[in-house]
């Protein structure tokens, strides 16, 4: 599997798993924060991809996290090298074991 599939195929397994966890569930432990922490990971990389300073990520509603880390992440899969993509697929695949 190419490095873009599978970060493709983690990013999309990751949406998905935010996008259906209750939101009691996503609520409890550091979920919500550790969900906002790989959302900006990806934004810095994307940002630092294309040389513009990096910036915080709005804190949307916890519900709109899945939507947010599909859009930031598909843009940050274009922008990066098959060894920073190969190894956010294992961040994204980490994370997405311990919603």
């Amino acid at each position: 599997m190419t490095t873009q599939s599978e970060f493709d195929l983690q990013l999309e397994r990751t949406v998905n798993r935010l996008q259906t966890i209750s939101l009691e569930k996503l609520s409890q432990g550091t979920r919500i924060t550790d969900s906002r922490l790989i959302i900006q990971r990806l934004a810095d990389l994307a940002l630092d991809a294309t040389g513009v300073s990096r910036r915080l990520v709005p804190e949307l509603s916890p519900a709109s996290l899945g939507d947010q880390l599909a859009v930031i992440g598909r843009q940050c899969a274009g922008l990066v090298d098959d060894m920073t993509r190969e190894q956010l697929a294992r961040e994204l695949r980490d994370f997405r074991l311990t919603l």
